[in-house]
């Protein structure tokens, strides 16, 4: 009887350490069923390009055959292809991770930039998702730019075409190749010096620009050392288109006064002259030549205005100045509140 109970007793035992080892042994291979070498998870240092390719070795190290139905990943820059397939027991197959590096380069730093992308893949009958990461470092093929500060480079309106040249830096493995405009009266292009270094020019017409700040964008092309073309890297210099020619004060206002004088001044060396001034209903204008030895080219414009009943509003005064030096003509404006009346009423006063 007692060896009967004993059998049993052993026979249980055992049944339960199998079902322990088979529960455990499920666990592992629901938790752990599929793997990636760590090693090729690692990306090293890439150029910056939009659709990087990093072929990645998956292994289904189960006894059953597991079905990949989708890849997430935790940036939109990623996708893995094929984006599902099946694995057979103890088999392997290679999948390609697209990644546009370009959208994690930090504008305002010309380095390197770090680069990681985790993803995970969704596998049917497991409740939980194996995950891995990508990462290694983005490296720019720009060593060193010109570094401009806050202040703008002024130019004036009345300037010939400038050439502002600037030195590039490549890092190693990098030779600057191009520098394209991606802005209107701004020419790009390259010049070497005696010992071959590349430098990048702009040349920029002020003349045909607006007045106030401007942005001149170009790109920086760049190659590798087997000739290959690299992604482009954005390029911006501040620049402040000054008129040539100010008025003093800048806006006219009247008051009571019919007569007020405004003077006509050069911004830079060079004198100027008045080639025509547009007409105003109830404003004259006379322009005083300028005084021996000014070597400014100032010129004093008089107004005379018939008085008008109160009025916020300015009259805009157009001139157009030829430079002497260059013979470029420019617009000006100047603005003109004329003189009102004091009413002793609240009657209207026609001017």
């Amino acid at each position: 009887m007692h060896s009967r109970i004993f059998l049993f007793l052993a026979a249980f035992a055992g049944a339960v350490v199998l079902i322990g080892i088979g529960l455990f042994t499920g666990t592992k291979e629901s938790a752990h069923s599929l793997e990636i070498e760590p090693k090729s998870l690692e990306l090293g240092e890439v150029w910056p390009q939009q659709d990087h390719q990093h072929q990645l070795t998956i292994r289904n190290v189960s006894s059953r055959q597991r079905t990949i139905s989708e890849f997430d990943a935790s940036c939109p820059c990623a996708r893995i292809e094929p984006a599902s397939f099946t694995l057979g027991p103890g088999t392997s197959r290679q999948i390609t991770m697209h990644i546009n590096l370009l959208t994690m380069i930090d504008k305002a730093d010309q380095e390197n930039w770090p680069a990681s992308v985790r993803f995970r893949a969704h596998v049917k009958d497991e409740p939980t998702c194996p995950s891995w990461r990508v990462s290694g470092n983005i490296r720019s093929p720009v060593a060193k730019l010109p570094f401009f500060g806050t202040e703008a480079i002024c130019l004036h309106r009345n300037e010939p075409p400038r050439t502002l040249t600037y030195a590039i830096h490549a890092s190693h493995g990098a030779v600057f190749d191009e520098l394209i405009s991606n802005s209107r009266f701004v020419k790009c292009g390259i010049s070497s010096n005696r010992d071959g270094a590349l430098f990048g020019t702009m040349e920029i017409d002020p003349s045909q620009m607006d007045e106030g700040p401007f942005m001149a964008k170009a790109e920086l092309m760049f190659k590798d050392l087997a000739n290959n073309k690299l992604p482009p890297i954005p390029w911006e210099v501040r620049m402040w288109i000054k008129p040539s020619v100010e008025f003093d004060p800048p806006v006219a206002l009247m008051g009571q006064q019919r007569r007020q004088l405004i003077d006509l001044r050069s911004t830079c060396k060079g004198g100027f002259k008045i080639v025509s001034i547009s007409q105003a209903e109830g404003l004259s204008v006379r322009v005083h030549s300028p005084s021996s030895g000014d070597s400014l080219g100032g010129q004093q414009i008089e107004l005379e205005a018939t008085p008008i009943a109160h009025s916020d509003s300015l009259i805009p005064l157009r001139f157009v100045v030829r430079h002497e030096s260059s013979q470029l003509e420019e617009p000006l404006t100047l603005m003109v509140q004329r003189p009102t009346i004091l009413l002793a009423t609240g009657d209207s006063v026609k001017p």
